[in-house]
């Protein structure tokens, strides 16, 4: 008995120290560098995707020489401000497809092309008012950062001079849909001729009779049961078409809207929709000047 509890006492010890000798394994550090040698790439970011499936944000490294291409008054700007317009460009997701997808900043768009995004040139205006103004970093990037991107809806607001054109996505027997039309018509009595509508017919297959509403209203032989009542539905343009553009926005539901070409999904407040309007009208008196 003796024996046997010296051997017990005997193998917590050797456990003991065993445990104790274990040495950690050395961490591993990036060799210091030079400010001559180029910076170590620790982590592809591209590689990475966040929960939605969209690639985290690549930053960029416009610089003030490349910006002044697409900015010729950045000159107004003082120091403070244009340290602030740089890390907003550089450090924002592009608000169009498929860069937001991507995860390509604004500053990579403007040094690929700016012909290459119809978008491009507002953005950058909008970063530039919002610096200039005084904003700081959150408050620049405010103006040019989107959950949706900006996409190209032109086939249905045609010719409208109007500076804010929404293109409203209707199912007439969508209850959500007739929802999402009330703060949009509290802003069409407010903002009157400055917003002109134009409607993109996106029945439901689960609606039965949704399709048939659509092409009279599409056709001229039915009043929309709501919504903008000078609403245009383009002409040229059948059910088959709209539900083909549809398809292309990848639109699966209602209610969506697009103001100005920045998509706007779900029933929205009106002080959200407003901040939209506001930007485009912001954008309407640039391209004047």
């Amino acid at each position: 008995m003796i024996f046997s509890g010296t051997l017990k006492r005997l193998g917590w010890l050797v456990l003991l120290v065993a445990c104790g000798s274990t040495t950690e394994p050395q961490r591993e550090m990036s060799t210091p560098v030079s400010g001559s040698e180029p910076n170590l790439v620790v982590q592809d970011l591209g590689a990475i995707r966040r929960p939605d499936g969209k690639k985290v944000l690549t930053g960029s490294q416009l610089t003030a020489k490349d910006l002044a291409t697409f900015l010729p008054a950045m000159g107004d700007l003082s120091p403070a401000e244009l340290a602030v317009l740089l890390d907003a460009v550089n450090l924002t997701t592009a608000a169009c497809e498929p860069c937001m997808q991507d995860g390509t900043s604004l500053g990579s768009c403007a040094l690929r092309n700016l012909s290459s995004c119809a978008n491009l040139p507002t953005l950058l205006q909008r970063a530039f008012r919002a610096a200039i103004q005084g904003g700081d970093l959150s408050e620049v990037q405010q103006a040019v950062s989107f959950v949706e991107p900006w996409q190209d809806v032109s086939a249905l607001t045609g010719d409208s001079a109007a500076p804010v054109r929404v293109v409203f996505a209707v199912d007439y027997l969508d209850l959500f849909s007739q929802r999402a039309w009330a703060p949009w018509a509290d802003l069409k009595k407010e903002y009157k001729e400055a917003i002109s509508f134009h409607l993109l017919h996106v029945p439901s297959p689960r609606h039965a009779g949704a399709e048939k509403i659509a092409t009279d209203v599409i056709r001229g032989a039915h009043a929309p049961p709501f919504g903008p009542t000078q609403g245009k539905s383009q002409p040229g343009l059948n059910l088959k078409a709209h539900q083909e553009i549809a398809a292309r926005l990848h639109v699966d539901a209602t209610p969506v809207v697009w103001i100005n070409g920045y998509r706007v999904s779900g029933q929205r407040k009106v002080g959200l929709l407003q901040r939209f309007v506001d930007l485009g009208l912001a954008d309407g008196q640039n391209e004047e000047r």
